[in-house]
């Protein structure tokens, strides 16, 4: 409640905060759905302008915003949307607390005025059924009565506060507000309308139909993400993840050029169907985010003999428990591939220079050295990164043959080579030079 209230924070709302995390897609509203939502609705018509916060006592606070334009709880106001908008939440982690009349001030500008109860907390839980109205002094203090509880929602006291006549959207649009010409990021009121939803759990189960897939679920319903106050929609990464990846989210991938096809989706469905889901939520105004981590890349599936350095993120060398190791001969899974990455890799590095040539003159930290736009990735390998884990497999089981292959020296009794050497291994060009950050 005081996250989606406050002032100064683009809150984030969780798929799991909503969602069965291990039911099919949206197939099943977690116990807190109701509440939330209500609260994330509520940010269109209520939360904005300035706020205090002030604590009651060791175990009971409020927080109010005064609403619409009005920054100052002192001035006065009689504009319609001030006076109509604005918020009081009243929260308390004592749930042995004694029943207790509080004050509330909403600010002068909301003098003489009636409020309803957004949210209330009962013996059974929540509630929003609460049908008393609620009057202001001639100062806009606003007194309710507050009490401890103890059930599976509140341990305490929850309770929000809206103006009666309130409801109308008050949101404000980036276009709206004047921002720092020296800044990149600055609070104001297009920044309070912000509602970021990360749309996805790793413990989401696969499909097990095209109609469970996550995309053409979004699809269907864009409108309720709208109708929810949603604007930042959190897609999880669309790639196809190899084999190694735990959850199948996306995150791992050695192909970055595929989405998901018809015949082979993703966790999530198709590139097709990606596309789709995209236009949906852009059609009902929301602004999608799409989630990435480049370099998500350990455990491949192919594996090659390197040479390994324990260092820092800037490859000076480190020492660890009192022990350091350098050039060590390593197998790691570094290598691994796929079409899209065949076909595709480098491929529009020309067109990106003559665009953005500063992306290719902007050196690395860590070595020193600027993307090379000749350079076309069509596998990946350790050469194209700066670090691996050990995976488990251990420093010192390593060892190079009189011919120039590399094998592994069995460890359970470090006397008999393991003669099974991947096709990855016995070839010099596999030989690389990488640190281990």
């Amino acid at each position: 409640a005081l996250l989606l209230t406050n002032k100064d924070t683009d809150p984030q709302v969780y798929y799991g905060d909503l969602y069965d995390e291990t039911d099919q897609y949206m197939q099943n509203k977690s116990v807190y759905y109701d509440a939330i939502t209500t609260l994330m609705k509520a940010r269109k018509s209520y939360v904005s302008g300035g706020q205090s916060m002030i604590k009651i006592n060791d175990h009971l606070l409020t927080s109010v915003r005064y609403g619409k334009g009005i920054i100052d709880g002192n001035v006065s106001m009689t504009d319609i949307l001030g006076r109509n908008s604005g918020i009081a939440v009243v929260v308390g982690n004592d749930a042995q607390m004694a029943n207790q009349t509080i004050s509330i001030n909403m600010g002068k500008a909301h003098a003489n005025q009636a409020y309803k109860q957004l949210l209330g907390t009962i013996d059974s839980g929540l509630t929003s059924s609460d049908t008393t109205i609620y009057h202001t002094d001639s100062n806009g203090v606003l007194n309710v009565t507050v009490k401890g509880y103890s059930n599976p929602y509140v341990s305490g006291y929850l309770g929000v506060w809206v103006p009666l006549n309130g409801g109308a959207n008050i949101t404000t649009k980036a276009s709206e507000v004047t921002n720092q010409s020296d800044k990149t990021y600055s609070s104001n009121a297009a920044l309070d309308s912000h509602v970021i939803y990360e749309d996805f759990s790793l413990f989401q189960p696969e499909p097990t139909s095209k109609a469970e897939h996550a995309y053409n679920i979004i699809a269907d319903n864009a409108s309720l993400f709208n109708e929810l106050g949603i604007t930042d929609f959190w897609m999880a990464p669309a790639y196809t993840p190899f084999n190694r990846s735990r959850y199948n989210e996306g995150y791992s991938m050695t192909d970055r050029y595929n989405l998901g096809t018809e015949a082979n989706p993703t966790k999530y469905g198709s590139g097709e169907e990606l596309s789709n889901a995209i236009a949906a939520l852009h059609d009902a105004g929301l602004k999608v985010q799409e989630d990435l981590v480049m370099n998500q890349m350990i455990g491949f599936s192919g594996q090659e003999a390197v040479t390994v350095t324990r260092t820092d993120a800037h490859t000076k060398q480190l020492t660890v428990d009192g022990k350091t190791f350098a050039n060590q001969i390593y197998f790691a899974y570094t290598r691994g591939g796929g079409e899209g990455q065949k076909n595709y890799g480098g491929k529009y590095l020309d067109e990106l220079q003559k665009k953005y040539p500063e992306l290719f003159t902007t050196k690395a930290v860590s070595t020193g050295v600027a993307p090379d736009p000749s350079v076309h990735i069509t596998e990946w390998s350790a050469k194209y990164q700066n670090g691996t884990s050990l995976q488990n497999i251990g420093i010192g089981l390593a060892v190079k043959l009189a011919n120039g292959d590399y094998a592994y020296l069995n460890d359970s009794n470090n006397k008999a080579f393991n003669t099974a050497l991947p096709e990855t291994m016995s070839s010099a060009d596999y030989y690389a030079n990488i640190e281990d950050d």
